[in-house]
């Protein structure tokens, strides 16, 4: 959460684009009762490695809490962060883990996706804005990105 708050003053003291994605690992506790906890833990370095090859250097992945995590896009706009959230979706899709159970364990993962407004009235704002488009990515179906535009 410090970060958010850096973030945004940066963005707006800049001026510069800022957009976030709130990333949630879909049916996580699925993955944990049928692979185990060891393979869920799996499951989530192998999201933070696929985040890490489809960002930036400048771009920050911050694990919140259990499987969400948040992506900070400096100098991004709404549309460069649609095409990442959907980039980081599809890598994610065709990605797997080798349970320690030696069965596969295929995942997929919503992206909710928003761009700092000037009319956020505090990071809070802008935080619900890109956490309500990943529930509605999440109660669409699952495996999608939205954005609080949608």
């Amino acid at each position: 959460m410090a970060l958010l708050f850096s973030e945004t003053r940066r963005a707006r003291r800049l001026p510069q684009k800022l957009a976030l994605l709130m990333i949630d690992i879909d049916h996580f506790k699925r993955v944990n009762d049928t692979y185990g906890h060891p393979t869920g833990d799996l499951v989530i370095c192998r999201v933070t490695d696929v985040c890490r090859l489809a960002l930036r250097e400048i771009d920050v992945v911050a694990r919140l809490g259990g499987e969400e995590f948040a992506v900070f896009l400096p100098g991004s706009d709404f549309r460069q962060a649609m095409g990442v959230a959907e980039r980081i979706r599809s890598l994610i899709e065709t990605s797997s883990v080798q349970a320690w159970t030696m069965a596969r364990s295929i995942f997929t993962v919503s992206v909710g996706v928003a761009e700092l407004s000037p009319d956020d009235a505090t990071e809070v704002d802008w935080l619900g804005r890109a956490d309500a488009a990943l529930y509605a990515a999440k109660e669409s179906g699952r495996n999608k990105v939205m954005s609080s535009a949608s």
